[in-house]
């Protein structure tokens, strides 16, 4: 049981590790890919889509899998997102923040940074006549790129594989554990994992202080620096770097059994069966549980009598709303905070997600 608590715990700082650093580079995300902030908003609000997507029915069909097992598949699964976010960056080629819309006098007025009058220095101050002006001299508009899908889907499996980690790994405390020592490992766990947070706002204040082809161009031939609004960070290094995490946070649950030695007992519990209605649970002997899909099958066709039940408790949807109010407030700071602190304080992008991690 002490294993499954470190491995668990690990499993949480990586989970929280990757999520906050993929916030907090929403804004460099959006200057590399040349899109605006609602694409960025449904990027982000992907990892939720994910997580919805299987949460309720992974959860439900808990005690009949092997949960050790099904939460590492999930944090490989999140290390394969991650992989698969930074594809773009070999795939795009180089950075060119000559031709990026730069922002005029700290407001919300784009201009292209071939028009003529940026071109010789001074600032354009009329939005309407930058098509033409452009159109006048030359200027190509960009393509707009698809590339950003990658980032999204990458977004999606992580939120799909981070989708048993806390449901299963609780049950499993809680099955195998004293009655009360069952909350204490819980908060340990919890507790461990805030340091993901914290520890991913700062690489990302780190990776955003670095030039996004780092180690492809000659960084003193860049003209720009971190304040400037076309300044896009290395946000694929931390990728890597979170997707190596979570790869390592599988690991260990491909070794632990599907059941443990009750904490203070001499027997193993198996939970065969959980029934819609009732009380109990059936306890087995310590057999190597043989996993039917004609029983999955039963039990998936149990799903929506039970969930309906549950939604049936007052107390239970009084408490997911207070929930929902909860995270929607915080994940809509979190995710534009650092646009609003660079735009509206004039720091670097960089500062901005270091200042927030501080303060997590």
């Amino acid at each position: 049981l002490q294993i499954f608590l470190g491995a668990l715990a690990f499993s949480f700082f990586a989970k929280g590790f990757s999520g906050s650093y993929m916030k907090s580079m929403s804004s460099q995300i959006e200057r590399r890919f040349e899109i605006s902030s609602s694409i960025v908003g449904i990027i982000d609000g992907s990892f939720e889509i994910g997580n919805l997507m299987i949460m309720v029915l992974v959860s439900y069909l808990g005690p009949r899998v092997h949960r050790p097992k099904v939460i590492a598949v999930g944090c490989l699964i999140m290390s394969l997102g991650a992989f698969l976010s930074v594809m773009p960056q070999f795939l795009m080629g180089r950075y060119n923040y000559e031709r990026v819309t730069v922002t005029v006098d700290n407001s919300s007025t784009s201009v292209s940074a071939c028009s003529p009058a940026s071109s010789v220095g001074h600032p354009v101050t009329d939005a309407t006549e930058t098509p033409s002006a452009m159109k006048n001299f030359g200027c190509e508009k960009t393509t707009n790129s698809y590339l950003w899908l990658f980032v999204l889907m990458g977004n999606l499996l992580r939120g799909i594989g981070e989708a048993p980690v806390m449901p299963l790994g609780f049950s499993y405390i809680d099955d195998f554990s004293k009655e009360e020592n069952s909350a204490f490992y819980i908060g340990l766990v919890r507790s461990s994992g805030m340091f993901g947070p914290t520890l991913g706002f700062l690489l990302g204040s780190f990776c955003a202080s670095l030039w996004v082809d780092i180690g492809v161009v000659d960084i003193d031939a860049i003209s720009i620096n971190p304040k400037d609004t076309r300044w896009v960070g290395a946000w694929w290094l931390g990728l890597l770097i979170c997707g190596a995490v979570n790869f390592v946070a599988s690991l260990p649950f491909w070794f632990l059994p599907y059941s443990l030695t009750k904490e203070g007992g001499n027997e193993k519990l198996k939970i065969s069966h959980l029934p819609v209605q009732g009380d109990h649970c059936k306890i087995d002997s310590p057999v190597q549980p043989q996993i039917k899909v004609y029983s999955i099958y039963l039990s998936i066709a149990d799903f929506l009598p039970a969930l309906k039940k549950l939604f049936g408790n007052p107390v239970f949807l009084v408490y997911i709303f207070l929930t929902i109010l909860q995270y929607n407030s915080l994940v809509g700071m979190i995710t534009y905070e650092t646009k609003f602190m660079e735009q509206q304080f004039n720091v670097s992008v960089a500062k901005a997600i270091f200042l927030i991690g501080r303060y997590l």
